[in-house]
């Protein structure tokens, strides 16, 4: 899959889709797998430029590079913000699209559907995700979020949460203890889960591991207000610096607590991972 963050080389004649697309939950796989299966299939994604978010832009792509799509286009959320100038300068003069792939619960479909027949495209609608009587959407998303409940988060997902990002020096403080962490640096604006200690998946580079993921601040060791993401890869012991890596955030195991010393870190520590392994398997 092409990426690109203007849209001077664009995929031209075939199949669209568009939109945020935040937290890839069910709805928009749905939507994703139906344009999969077009000739020339091309997501537009918007960002916002200020404000809260779950997926960026990489995270979003890791799910749409799993599916048949030609090319994913990033661009701010300005650009959809007038749908009639989006439709005639985007999606009639640069890609001259033949069909416009949606869910059939969009807020504007008959205002889509209405430039689609100006423009001499194809709507197609796929039936919305519901959970319970309501469709799913990105404001029941932030909702979970808003609310705490990792459960809700992940069920309304449909997957993981990813959490991607760089690897980057912390104070190694837990290096001294003997529980070197990696600290993943994440952009303003993303999304974390409830506070506290995960169950992790851990990928770097084409191999994983399992890993456990401390959310929040570090009372025992400095009572740093700002949350940080600080993992403990097992069965690693390498400097991973530097690296790229991704997070798939499975299990919650407990809130965030203040220690009275790092020894008793390290004991609550040791038990954590016991916790981990029994249920994710040895």
């Amino acid at each position: 899959m092409r990426r690109y963050f203007d849209f001077e080389r664009p995929i031209v004649g075939g199949a669209v889709a568009f939109g945020f697309f935040d937290g890839v939950h069910p709805g928009h796989q749905r939507v994703i797998k139906t344009l999969a299966r077009e000739e020339s299939p091309v997501v537009v994604s918007f960002y916002p430029e200020k404000g809260s978010f779950i997926y960026t832009e990489d995270e979003k792509a890791a799910f749409f590079e799993k599916e048949n799509i030609s090319a994913m286009y990033s661009v701010p959320a300005r650009f959809g913000e007038e749908l009639s100038d989006f439709f005639e300068s985007v999606l009639f003069a640069i890609f001259h699209a033949k069909k416009v792939i949606l869910g059939d619960n969009h807020e504007k479909i008959s205002d889509i559907r209405e430039l689609a027949g100006i423009y001499g495209m194809e709507v197609v609608t796929v039936p919305a995700f519901c959970v319970g009587d309501e469709p799913l959407n990105r404001e029941r998303l932030f909702e979970a979020f808003a609310k705490g409940s990792y459960p809700e988060i992940r069920d309304l997902l449909g997957h993981d949460l990813m959490l991607k990002g760089v690897v980057v020096h912390g104070k190694a403080i837990g290096r001294k203890a003997g529980l070197p962490t990696a600290n993943l640096q994440l952009p303003e604006g993303k999304l974390l889960p409830p506070l506290g200690v995960y169950g992790s998946r851990v990928h770097i580079g084409n191999r994983t591991f399992k890993g456990m993921t401390n959310i929040g601040p570090r009372p025992t060791v400095d009572n740093v207000i700002k949350p940080t993401v600080e993992t403990f890869i097992l069965n690693f012991d390498e400097d991973c610096y530097g690296a790229e890596m991704t997070l798939d955030i499975r299990h919650y195991v407990r809130g965030t607590r203040k220690f009275a010393d790092l020894e008793e870190v390290k004991h609550q520590v040791d038990q954590d991972i016991r916790t981990i392994e029994e249920i994710e398997g040895e």
